[in-house]
């Protein structure tokens, strides 16, 4: 009776072990790649301050001279220049439009993943609780095994069957609950993924 008290105290500790080692190791991961984002971003951010502040400069700097260089009867091509630069910071307008769409669509994305971890947060922490119920009830299931072992009759062995077939039973619910929230945690990674990879 106590190896069974044992081993059953063994197997719910290893499970509750495995799956916060798990579940550690996945939210590590899904941090780290959430702050390569970030650096992206505000390294996207910096360049793009940069290179209009440079092009800004060129382009006084280039104004400068050809005002110094030319005379009355040489501004048409100092116009066809200017047109030229017109037309340039006008592509580069529409590329700065681009990205900020596509800034603004992967921020939309990160505040969804935000709110599936948030959720998945809960649950974790539903299911802590859960496992804590679970250690009370099999330290009441120990003091009850404690008092029947004093009896030795025929009613003990029967009530300690209906005992183990309830703990096998939750259990096996557990691991179930346990596989479902890690087929979501995978489902999350590949969502991950995909964000990062486009």
């Amino acid at each position: 009776m106590e190896q069974l008290r044992e081993m059953l105290k063994e197997v719910l500790q290893e499970s509750h072990n495995e799956l916060k080692s798990t579940l550690r190791q996945e939210l590590k991961s899904t941090l780290e790649q959430e702050l390569q984002t970030t650096l992206k971003q505000e390294l996207k951010s910096t360049l793009e301050q940069e290179l209009q502040a440079t092009l800004k400069q060129e382009i006084k700097a280039t104004l400068k001279q050809e005002i110094k260089s030319t005379m009355q009867d040489e501004l048409a091509p100092i116009h066809g220049r200017l047109d030229s630069l017109d037309s340039r910071m006008a592509s580069m307008e529409g590329q700065m439009l681009s990205m900020d769409g596509r800034m603004t669509s992967m921020e939309v994305q990160m505040l969804s993943m935000d709110g599936r971890m948030t959720s998945m947060e809960v649950q974790m922490i539903s299911m802590d609780g859960r496992m804590t119920s679970m250690e009370g009830q099999m330290t009441q299931i120990k003091d009850q095994l404690d008092r029947m072992e004093q009896a030795q009759n025929e009613d003990v062995v029967s009530m300690l069957q209906e005992i183990d077939k309830k703990i096998t039973k939750r259990t096996d619910r557990h691991e179930h609950q346990i596989s479902v929230l890690n087929d979501r945690l995978l489902t999350v990674e590949a969502d991950v993924h995909k964000l990062l990879t486009t």
